[in-house]
């Protein structure tokens, strides 16, 4: 019986010494969203905008390449959600807003995905709100 209250004890002071020895690091944001490439050179990025609507009636404005350049499009889309994906170089900067077609408090999500990963977002939900997401990549 000592033994098995001693082990006890034991685990449970393994147990706090491992607690007490973890180091939490503060992590502060960036004020833009920005992606680092490791060098200058240029490199193939994906980048993917995804849209949610409640509405199921929304305006979307995006950035994406047209003949080796980058070009502003505007659509008017009729469903919940809407994903637009492309594959660019880095050195370049991308933006997505959009806005539901009629004004409505119903909400409107926003997102910019580099590489597979959500580096920008923004929510609208009052009338005439625009949600606007913004991703510098370099």
């Amino acid at each position: 019986m000592k033994i098995r209250a001693l082990t006890i004890i034991g685990l449970f002071l393994l147990f706090i010494a491992f607690l007490t020895g973890c180091k939490k690091e503060e992590v502060k944001p960036a004020s833009e969203p920005t992606v680092q490439v490791q060098n200058s050179q240029e490199h193939i990025i994906t980048v993917e905008y995804k849209v949610y609507a409640e509405s199921g009636n929304f305006i979307v404005k995006y950035v994406a390449p047209e003949a080796n350049k980058l070009k502003t499009y505007q659509t008017a889309i009729n469903r919940n959600e809407h994903v637009i994906g492309f594959d660019w170089v880095n050195g370049s900067t991308f933006e997505l807003e959009a806005y539901n077609a009629s004004p409505s408090t119903k909400q409107v999500t926003v997102e910019i995905y580099i590489n597979g990963i959500l580096y920008s977002s923004a929510v609208a939900n009052s009338p005439n709100g625009v949600a606007s997401a913004k991703a510098v990549v370099y």
